[in-house]
């Protein structure tokens, strides 16, 4: 989501000025929330607080008829685009890592936790070797286990020594928060925007 208000492409009518994501991050299924995004980033506790000031203050003033204009004229204004088809991940990474974003013969297991990590397959076209990966498949009540990268059922889930990878990677929902998993202690790590 905050790829699309810096990616520059008319025809998916980006960049955006800004986006908006449902999810439960970390969390349980029945937590989801909403995430904010401009150019700048993720919008903190402030600018929220802002919005829902201005959201309320424009509810009270609303008429029926006010309101039906409203929801008229953003019926029209709405174009659906599967972004998904212009955000190249594989050149984003490459791109920012330079030389070193190619992982030839690296093997590397990842668990989606059920959540949007599962395009993570990407390391593939890197060179990286990722059998062994698991939970790739979206699934919004996470059966698996909770996509938290700090939760214990998660850590013992991940089976990087049991395929005998070099690294694992456990995401949230969101792939904003992960965890590492090698020949070193796990550790948690914000997400690095490429």
């Amino acid at each position: 989501m905050f790829s699309s208000t810096l990616t520059k492409n008319e025809d998916f009518l980006c960049p955006v000025d800004g986006s908006i994501m449902i999810t439960a991050s970390h969390l349980p299924y029945n937590r989801n929330g909403f995430k904010f995004f401009t150019d700048a980033g993720g919008l903190g506790k402030v600018e929220i607080k802002d919005i829902l000031e201005l959201a309320a203050d424009m509810y009270q003033n609303f008429t029926d008829e006010g309101l039906r204009e409203a929801q008229r004229k953003a019926t029209q204004s709405v174009k659906r685009v599967d972004y998904m088809t212009v955000y190249d991940l594989v050149a984003a990474v490459r791109k920012a890592v330079g030389k070193r974003g190619h992982w030839r013969d690296f093997h590397i297991v990842v668990d989606a936790g059920n959540g949007a990590g599962g395009f993570f397959a990407v390391l593939e076209p890197l060179g990286a070797i990722t059998s062994g990966s698991q939970f790739l498949e979206p699934d919004g009540l996470f059966p698996n286990h909770i996509p938290h990268p700090e939760d214990k059922e998660a850590i013992r889930a991940m089976a990087v020594l049991d395929n005998k990878a070099d690294l694992g990677i456990i995401f949230d929902t969101d792939v904003d928060r992960y965890q590492l998993a090698g020949f070193f202690k796990f550790l948690t790590i914000n997400m690095l925007v490429f």
